[in-house]
């Protein structure tokens, strides 16, 4: 039989989509607080329906942008804070996307990184660093040493 594959671990990569890759980010969170501050932006430039002639009276345009700079770290400010109640439930739907919850032995593709499209397989569960859950993946004994084989589940897929 000519066509037939071997007993082996031969195991094909797959094509993580946008949104996996997208929330395979550590620092979704920060982006998506700066994303709320540039919408307290823009909407307080709509609450002044600006417009070119009024920003050459300096009085406006000084308040304007008092305005922005207090309305900007607040939007921040508050995206973050609400990151907290939304932010677990979205990592929960991201790692059941990815195919979680996993295991010890369970065969995964790191998405995001310099290991990103790396097949291999969760070697250890624990506690990151107040983090959360953390996957150790098998990458050889310098990236054990160096801590560079620890990932958040959000960031592996399993295959």
């Amino acid at each position: 039989m000519k066509n037939e594959l071997p007993n082996s671990d031969i195991i094909r990569k797959r094509k993580p989509s946008f949104v996996q890759k997208f929330f395979a980010r550590d620092d979704i969170v920060l982006i998506l607080a700066s994303m709320g501050a540039v919408l307290a932006v823009v909407l307080v430039s709509c609450a002044c329906n600006i417009s070119f002639q009024m920003l050459k009276d300096w009085g406006f345009t000084w308040r304007y942008i008092l305005a922005i700079l207090l309305v900007a770290p607040l939007g921040f400010l508050i995206t973050a804070l609400s990151a907290a109640f939304w932010g677990p439930p979205l990592s929960a739907f991201i790692v059941l996307l990815n195919g979680g919850p996993f295991k010890v032995g369970d065969r995964v593709q790191i998405i995001a990184g310099k290991h990103a499209g790396i097949i291999t397989t969760v070697r250890e569960i624990g506690w990151g660093n107040g983090s959360g859950t953390v996957l150790r993946v098998n990458l050889g004994e310098e990236a054990e040493k160096a801590l560079t084989d620890e990932f958040r589940p959000h960031a592996v897929m399993r295959v």
